[in-house]
């Protein structure tokens, strides 16, 4: 059964992001293949305190704890594809000779920090000179 409530079998599995259209009751549907087309059923343990605060916040935006989910998903995977690729320019970099010399590599680290603001004690030390 699809989520309008009919069932659409393929014989073949269509590749990811092909239009393909299946015969549906008595209409006919463009249908997007992608990946939420044929979700899987995975588990996992969870603290019991990240699944009411995923409960808190699916009630407050009016969503399943399941969509939720698939939303971190796929920032995490996002995330992790960024610092694959990231990785992997690095090491292109390296073996065609491109690398940074520790002092610089310091000095553009530094340069990353802010200066911390003072401690109120050392303030009010400086303002009592």
């Amino acid at each position: 059964m699809n989520h309008f409530g009919s069932a659409c079998v393929s014989p073949v599995r269509p590749a990811i992001g092909a239009r393909v259209r299946y015969p549906c009751n008595t209409a006919e549907y463009d249908v997007f293949f992608c990946t939420m087309s044929s979700p899987r059923i995975i588990s996992f343990r969870i603290a019991s305190e990240r699944v009411a605060e995923l409960d808190s916040i699916a009630t407050a935006l009016d969503r399943d704890r399941s969509h939720l989910l698939n939303e971190a998903v796929e920032s995490y995977l996002n995330q992790q594809r960024r610092l694959v690729a990231m990785v992997k320019e690095g090491l292109r970099a390296s073996k065609n000779g491109k690398t940074i010399a520790d002092e610089d590599l310091d000095d553009l680290i530094g340069s990353w920090v802010k200066a911390k603001p003072p401690r109120k004690k050392e303030e009010k030390a400086r303002q009592d000179k």
